[in-house]
């Protein structure tokens, strides 16, 4: 992989390069800042994107038909985007959750669910990542939302995770009782039951998702949510 600084606008989709003794060649695609390749000889060689942190943007939540939406900065952007599956278990005007503790700004709560690992399915993710968690076997229903999140990791130095998140319609036993599975997910403390009433004053992550899922931005058709944060 070869790597290369860009200080250009972002604008740019098309940049004239020298690389090693190759002639002039054309790098395709600049939508992402991180990583792409180039076409040189009927070859494709993956190219690695140096820019600067100043530079690095991605869309702020809002309309998805306003294509003039704001930019914000985003900080360390892994190179790769990954897949993850979550289980919206709605019951009794209820929804499952997970409540999570040891955070600076308090405990969190989050969908049952996780990222897609290689050769599994969104399903199997689905019904592997419950079990660890919730410690049952859900029944996957339709695929209800699909949606963007850059989601902050606890690393050192901090960095951003792209994430295209699957939430899908599941059930649970009519037995089930919420209890933390054989591996719950980091800083995971329980599972709850959450009404859906009060879901928006609730510290939910993705924050933004508590209005889709109580029916606030719409009538609950729209299936891409966009960026969600």
């Amino acid at each position: 992989m070869f790597a290369i600084s860009f200080n250009g606008p972002l604008q740019a989709t098309v940049i004239k390069l020298q690389l090693l003794n190759c002639s002039e060649i054309t790098l395709y695609s600049l939508c992402l800042p991180d990583y792409t390749g180039v076409w040189h000889n009927d070859r494709y060689l993956p190219v690695l994107i140096r820019m600067p942190a100043d530079k690095r943007y991605r869309q702020a939540p809002g309309n998805l038909s306003d294509n003039q939406q704001r930019k914000q900065p985003m900080e360390n952007l892994a190179p790769v985007i990954r897949n993850a599956a979550r289980a919206l278990v709605v019951r009794d005007n209820s929804i499952l959750l997970l409540r999570k503790a040891g955070y600076e700004s308090g405990e969190r709560f989050a969908l049952p669910g996780g990222g897609q690992d290689p050769g599994e399915t969104l399903v199997q993710t689905l019904l592997r990542e419950c079990h660890e968690e919730i410690g049952t076997r859900v029944q996957v229903g339709d695929l209800v939302h699909v949606a963007d999140y850059f989601k902050p990791r606890d690393t050192n130095p901090p960095s951003t995770r792209h994430l295209v998140e699957f939430l899908f319609s599941c059930d649970v036993p009519e037995t089930y009782t919420p209890v933390n599975g054989h591996r719950p997910d980091k800083h995971q403390v329980e599972v709850v039951w959450a009404g859906l009433d009060v879901l928006a004053d609730m510290p939910l992550y993705p924050r933004s998702l508590a209005a889709f899922l109580t029916g606030a931005h719409g009538t609950g058709t729209r299936v891409y949510l966009g960026l969600i944060d």
